[in-house]
């Protein structure tokens, strides 16, 4: 198979299971799995897939037929072909904006989350994150996202930044591990570098806590240093879960 232009084009084709005890098909794009199909005895339905067998995405809704499975698989395969960038996705709040990135099939992990009345630009991810300070009900993440899940959310940046440069917010610089191991450097009675965590008062990202095999120390969102410890009996700062 061949475009206009005469460049090859691997065909697609479903090809049925021959597992019986996974009935249903797959979608096959050259010899590799696209989509699939799955019929489930229990709810007597079928569930849709996209992706290959290693990451794929769930369609939500199950079609109560192979037709209109398959051809809820082939809509969704089409759109993924369309897309030149991640799509972006407005919400209320960010509370709403967590749950649609739990339940709505059509987001999918890298699309762009903008809340503007909170002021919050984030990834959808199946633990959505900010990319601003303010985080509201969205996770943070000390991840380089250039490369993190080899580059998955690359693309994701541009997008991000366009979309809060338009809200008038900046997104937080973000604390590579070299950058980490730099900062704990400069402090070398703290010891080597064992993680960062992002710290957070009411909801505000403030910056990061660095702990080292020997202390900790917090920087600002511009690698200040503001406060520094040795382990010990020490109530830390307040850091939320990623």
């Amino acid at each position: 198979m061949s475009n206009a232009k005469g460049v090859s084009v691997p065909r697609t084709r479903w090809v049925k299971s021959k597992d019986p005890h996974t009935p249903g098909a797959f979608l096959m794009r050259g010899g590799t799995q696209i989509g699939r199909v799955l019929y489930s005895d229990f709810t007597r339905t079928y569930s849709c897939f996209v992706g290959d067998s290693g990451a794929e995405r769930w369609l939500g809704c199950a079609a109560e037929d192979i037709t209109a499975a398959k051809r809820k698989v082939d809509d969704a395969v089409r759109a993924d072909t369309e897309r030149t960038e991640p799509a972006v996705w407005t919400f209320y709040s960010t509370g709403e904006a967590y749950g649609a990135c739990q339940s709505r099939e059509e987001i999918r992990d890298g699309d762009v989350l903008v809340v503007e009345r909170e002021k919050v630009v984030g990834i959808a991810a199946t633990w959505p994150f900010a990319l601003t300070a303010r985080f509201g009900d969205l996770h943070l993440t000390t991840r380089d996202l250039s490369t993190y899940e080899n580059g998955k959310y690359a693309a994701s940046l541009p997008v991000a930044e366009r979309e809060a440069a338009r809200m008038g917010v900046s997104l937080v610089r973000r604390l590579e591990g070299a950058t980490a191991a730099i900062l704990m450097q400069r402090n070398r009675h703290f010891g080597e570098l064992l993680g960062s965590k992002a710290v957070a008062d009411k909801r505000e990202q403030t910056g990061w806590i660095l702990a080292g095999t020997g202390g900790w120390v917090v920087v600002d969102i511009e690698l200040h240093a503001t406060s520094q410890g040795t382990w010990g009996p020490i109530a830390l700062p307040n850091t939320p879960e990623d």
